[in-house]
C-alpha cells in the first residue's frame, strides 16, 4: 500500500465517523429521520461498515509495515509503508493541544447553523406526486441509484444520452480522445 492510499482511506472513514456522530447528534436532539431532505443509501449502518473496514485496511497495513512480505523488518521499511498515519496522528494532536479544542457531546453539536430554511413537508409531498408519474424502470433505477438526476450527474444530456460535457470537449480539443 501506499501512504495515499492510507490517506484516502483515512478520509473516508473520517466522513463515515462524522456521518454516525452526525445521526447520533440528530436523535439525541430529538430531531426525526423525516426532517432530513437526504439520507444515506445504507443509513448508519453504511458508515458503521465504513468505519469498520477502515480500520481493517490500517490494521492489515500495520501488520504489513511491521513484518514486510519476504523482507526483514526494520524501521525504514516500516515508515515507508505507514507514514500517513503518524502524520495524521500527529496534526490531530498539534492541532488539539494548538487550539486547547475538546471532543464535543452529541447534544452540544451544533446542527442549527448554516442549515436552510425548507417547508420540506411540501418539497417531499411534491416530490411523492412526481415520483407517482414515473414509470417502472425509472422508479426502479433512480430510487436504486437515490439521484433524480443521474443523467445530469454524469455529464449527459437528457436526451438520447449524449455526451454533453465540457470536460468532453476539452479533452477533444487537446486530442486525447
Amino acid at each position: 500500500m501506499c501512504p495515499p492510499f492510507l490517506t484516502r482511506s483515512n478520509l473516508r472513514g473520517t466522513i463515515c465517523f462524522c456521518h454516525i456522530r452526525f445521526r447520533h447528534a440528530w436523535i439525541a436532539q430529538g430531531h426525526t429521520l423525516d426532517e432530513l431532505p437526504f439520507r444515506a443509501a445504507a443509513g448508519v449502518y453504511g458508515s458503521y461498515f465504513g468505519v469498520f473496514f477502515n480500520c481493517l485496511i490500517l490494521v492489515a497495513q500495520f501488520y504489513v509495515a511491521v513484518w514486510p512480505i519476504g523482507g526483514e523488518p526494520n524501521a525504514a521499511s516500516f515508515f515507508e509503508a505507514y507514514l500517513a498515519v503518524p502524520i495524521i496522528l500527529g496534526f490531530y494532536i498539534f492541532w488539539k493541544v494548538f487550539k486547547r479544542t475538546r471532543w464535543v457531546k452529541t447534544m452540544e453539536i451544533d446542527l442549527v447553523s448554516g442549515r436552510r430554511e425548507l417547508n420540506l413537508v411540501e418539497l417531499k409531498a411534491q416530490e411523492r406526486e412526481e415520483q407517482a408519474k414515473w414509470g417502472p424502470m425509472k422508479r426502479y433505477t433512480l430510487t436504486r441509484s437515490d439521484s433524480n438526476q443521474l443523467g445530469y450527474t454524469f455529464g449527459f444530456a437528457k436526451s438520447g444520452g449524449v455526451l454533453n460535457s465540457s470536460i468532453f470537449s476539452l479533452l477533444k480539443s487537446n486530442l486525447y480522445i
